[in-house]
């Protein structure tokens, strides 16, 4: 499947991750901190004689660079920055086995592209007992298993590509496999190709999966099992697996599992904000989970070989022989009391793990036309009490469904005569008429199960933007409670924000997208000969930013350094009725940005009263803002700095639609039409000249106090307020098509209260506050932040 959008990451202002599992803010990106550091450069041209001190003084092998840092014993006085050079290194000179380095937070040891992604290719590598050691802007390719890390303390893997071999090929069975584990931190990586499972944690506890693309795998693309626990996977696509794209558990041989967590497969797990598609088995599963959350994910095209919903038994054996370590652990376990056995698993005599406290709530689930399950909605495995739990202490009969609660979620899976899959009859199930959080009468009613088809933006091209939901809405969901004998983990199931790194208190519909949000496309331009640069304006203060969560962007980052941005627009650009006088969003906004990028600049070009019409062309005797745009961006290109275009237009051509011409509906597409041109000639002269170019998708005006008041345009009847409320989607719409066809990114205003809470909006009715213009101005910045991360 061909690759549609990229996980980027915000790396601001995050929140310092120790040895406890102390984040205030699980949705931050892991923190690197100051690290005090020695860097050794390596280089496929270098030489092992150099000392590695500079580019010019290069190793030619990681072994050489590996070596030199101190086995056995913590770092006490320096880290290590092993900074590799482009090329392609062989595997005789990477390390075979990565031991017993132990780097500390303050001392790491780091492993980085030093130019960048995509320009350092390496063989497999196998990291054992290792402390604070990270992997950035590597690809990592193999014919067989890529990564490895065992009984590792702080991993953090961030923006790496992982690659095994294809699926029918049965060469590599997990492309990446952690196990025995602590603080694990996988951030915007690539990861594909197993016959197996693409991403297999085993024993892992504490850390977050965020931003990443799992793709091509013959079963599961992902789980967390054997005991693994504390994880919030947010943010990733998981797509063309085979048994299913993520599962909270499966089984495990018990000696493979850590004190204390030995009973369930995987506690406190969080799966939020997810787009899984083109999965042949089950979207999401759980398999011996203890307090699970599934929230807000958005599933298309999955289970065509059954279900869309998986809910069955972990499993749990010892596959020591009597005598050797592995065995004894095991006895050592059931002596104790814990969940499992000490029998050879041969497929029959392993012990079920129930499941217990799992929510699946506000999630959308779509198959389109032509697409279904084969045979039912879910698989929920009924109560087992077979001969093998006797003589432990697993529950018995185990439970797949205990206080399993499935909610608010949206499904359109086949039509009104597919089964639920609970029905019973010559398969049982669980979820029957006894359970009184899963049942048949439950489900109908607290689900809308194929009674309303959803409507998303563009799915086969990878915006999965919500339309239409038919005014579904989530609420919130409850916390859970902690009652097992392990520390305990985030009881919290709010989830504030979504897919986008958009406020949720904006939510209208299920799945990975507050409705309105949507994938942030972003491509490259082509770089044009410079003029001189116009006058800039200076920064304004700003107050401190938190960062959102994993943000969605196409491309790459923009290359390091200061920048230029041109903001273009109407009078919500120009900063009308911006009371505290900081110049309206793009003064608020050069500030966040100089924080990341010092020496950047803003040229507004902004005016008050424009439609898409003045912009291109200038109205009043005052100059084009268009061409002014490419003044600034070709003199920014030819300094050999990136340059931004921020776009904000349409709300004018919409007023003067309905006050000044009365349309109908051929009106209506003559002004669309008309947009549509202007929007080619904007977006083609733009990207140009050198630009990279964000959208402002555009609100709701009819909503705006002014056009409900009657005020400032008395010329447009109510009938034309609804129409204009009709007319803004299409223009989004068309932005959104714009945007995909020339590479540039959307920013979402269509969702958001600015123009309809009277704390963000001015006394007018119609522009925002102070206040207004600083909610503005992070919602730009929570776009633009992926692309200034360097």
């Amino acid at each position: 499947m061909p690759r549609r959008f990229v996980l980027m990451f915000v790396l601001l202002n995050l929140v310092v991750v120790g040895r406890v599992w102390a984040q205030p803010d699980p949705f931050a990106v892991y923190d690197m901190g100051t690290p005090q550091v020695t860097a050794l450069y390596v280089s496929p041209t270098g030489d092992d004689g150099n000392d590695g001190s500079a580019p010019e003084r290069a190793l030619r092998t990681v072994e050489a660079a590996w070596q030199r840092i101190p086995m056995g014993t913590e770092l006490a006085d320096t880290g290590y920055h092993i900074l590799l050079l482009p090329g392609t290194y062989a595997l005789e000179d990477v390390p075979g086995f990565m031991e017993s380095r132990y780097g500390t937070f303050e001392y790491p040891v780091i492993f980085e592209a030093a130019n960048g992604p995509n320009t350092v290719f390496l063989p497999p590598l196998n990291v054992y007992d290792g402390r604070y050691i990270y992997f950035i802007n590597l690809n990592i390719a193999s014919g067989t298993d890529a990564f490895h890390c065992e009984k590792c303390d702080h991993l953090l893997l961030r923006g790496n590509t992982f690659v095994g071999a294809e699926p029918d090929t049965y060469n590599t069975q997990e492309t990446v496999k952690v196990n025995q584990s602590q603080h694990v931190f996988i951030e915007g990586n690539d990861f594909s190709g197993a016959w197996d499972n693409v991403v297999d944690f085993v024993a892992v506890q504490y850390g977050h999966f965020f931003g990443n693309r799992i793709h091509n795998a013959g079963d599961w693309c992902m789980y967390l099992k054997g005991g693994s626990a504390y994880f919030l996977v947010a943010g990733n696509e998981f797509y063309d697996c085979g048994a299913g794209g993520f599962t909270a558990g499966q089984g495990t041989g018990w000696q493979y599992m850590t004190d204390p967590w030995l009973d369930y497969e995987a506690y406190d797990i969080k799966v939020v904000n997810n787009v899984i598609h083109d999965s042949a088995g089950a979207g999401l599963g759980v398999q011996g989970g203890y307090n699970i959350l599934m929230a807000y994910n958005t599933l298309y095209k999955v289970g065509e070989r059954s279900h869309v919903l998986e809910f069955g038994f972990g499993s749990r054996s010892c596959d020591g022989q009597p005598g050797d370590e592995g065995r004894e652990r095991c006895d050592a376990y059931l002596a104790a009391g814990h969940w499992g056995n000490v029998v050879a698993a041969d497929g029959t005599n392993f012990v079920r793990i129930p499941n217990r406290n799992v929510y699946v709530v506000y999630n959308l689930i779509y198959n389109p036309p032509g697409y279904r399950s084969a045979y039912q909605q879910l698989s929920v495995f009924p109560p087992y009490a077979g001969a093998e739990q006797a003589g432990t202490t697993v529950p018995s009969p185990a439970r797949a469904d205990d206080n399993l609660v499935i909610r608010g979620n949206l499904i359109w899976n086949g039509d009104a005569t597919m089964p639920l899959g609970i029905e019973g009859g010559d398969q049982p199930s669980g979820c029957q008429p006894d359970n009184p959080t899963c049942n048949s009468a439950q489900l109908l009613a607290d689900n809308v199960i194929n009674s309303y088809e959803p409507i998303l933006s563009d799915p086969e091209r990878g915006n999965y933007l919500v339309v239409d939901a038919g005014g579904f809405s989530s609420q919130d969901t409850p916390d859970f409670t902690w009652d097992v004998a392990v520390p305990p983990g985030n009881l919290s199931n709010r989830i504030p924000v979504d897919y986008a790194g958009e406020q949720r208190e904006f939510v209208s519909a299920p799945g990975a997208f507050i409705s309105g949000s949507g994938l942030v496309l972003v491509g490259s331009a082509q770089m044009v000969e410079a003029t001189p640069v116009p006058q800039v304006i200076e920064a304004t203060a700003v107050p401190q930013i938190n960062p959102p969560p994993p943000s969605l962007v196409a491309g790459e980052a923009l290359p390091p350094g200061p920048l230029t941005i041109v903001t273009l627009g109407d009078s919500l650009t120009e900063g009308a009725e911006d009371n505290a006088g900081l110049g309206g969003y793009p003064g608020r906004l050069l500030g966040m940005v100089q924080a990341l990028r010092p020496g950047s600049i803003l040229l507004n070009v902004g005016h008050s009263g424009w439609n898409s019409d003045a912009l291109i062309n200038g109205d009043q005797g005052l100059p084009s803002e268009l061409a002014q745009a490419e003044e600034a961006i070709r003199a920014a290109v030819g300094r050999g700095e990136p340059a931004l275009a921020l776009v904000w237009i349409g709300s004018n051509d919409l007023f003067y639609l309905y006050e000044y011409n009365n349309p109908d509906a051929a009106g209506e597409q003559a002004d669309l039409d008309n947009y549509s041109r202007n929007w080619d000639i904007i977006l083609s002269r733009l990207t140009g000249a050198g630009a990279r170019v964000m959208l402002a998708l555009l609100d709701d005006q009819s909503l705006r106090p002014v056009v409900q008041r009657g005020e400032a345009f008395p010329g447009t009847s109510r009938e034309e307020i609804t129409q204009m409320s009709a007319q803004v989607r299409r223009y989004n719409d068309l932005i959104m098509q714009k945007a995909a066809q020339y590479g540039a990114g959307t920013v979402d205003f269509f969702n958001t209260s600015i123009f309809t809470d009277a704390a963000t909006l001015a006394d007018d009715g119609n522009h925002p506050n102070a206040s207004g213009y600083d909610v503005a101005a992070q919602i730009w910045m929570n776009a633009l932040l992926p692309l200034l991360a360097n």
